[in-house]
């Protein structure tokens, strides 16, 4: 169902790399390894475009719509904790979403060093 660069995001979102200080950096690590490109020229467009992970997640259930289409979804749950919504709150609310998703079944594996630093564990 996923390939490693989204298991890969999936464990990101979830906090087993080192959080780098610009937004989005560890994610455009990633994204730039799945497209074959630099970290500088992935922005929020590939970002976005690469979150089809989370429509996997919902087609396989790990992602419930409570009851709703998934654009009726996305046009009403970001929308509870603001007003406005730009493509930066999009990908926020979707990554955060991705964040939730219970990993039982989801054979993720181990995060891989080759992509970000890992969190050191205590």
């Amino acid at each position: 169902m996923l390939n490693h660069e989204e298991k890969q995001l999936i464990l990101c979102t979830k906090g087993h790399f080192e959080k780098p200080i610009e937004r989005y950096a560890d994610y455009k690590e990633i994204v730039a390894e799945a497209y074959g490109l630099y970290p500088s020229q992935v922005y929020e467009n590939s970002l976005m475009n690469f979150i089809v992970v989370y429509d996997k997640l919902i087609s396989h259930g790990y992602i419930k719509m409570k009851g709703k289409s998934i654009v009726e979804y996305l046009l009403t749950e970001p929308y509870k904790f603001r007003n406005e919504i730009n493509k930066g709150c999009l990908l926020d609310f979707l990554l955060g979403e991705i964040s939730c998703v219970p990993v039982e079944g989801l054979e993720l594996g181990k995060p891989d060093p080759s992509y970000l630093p890992l969190k050191k564990r205590f």
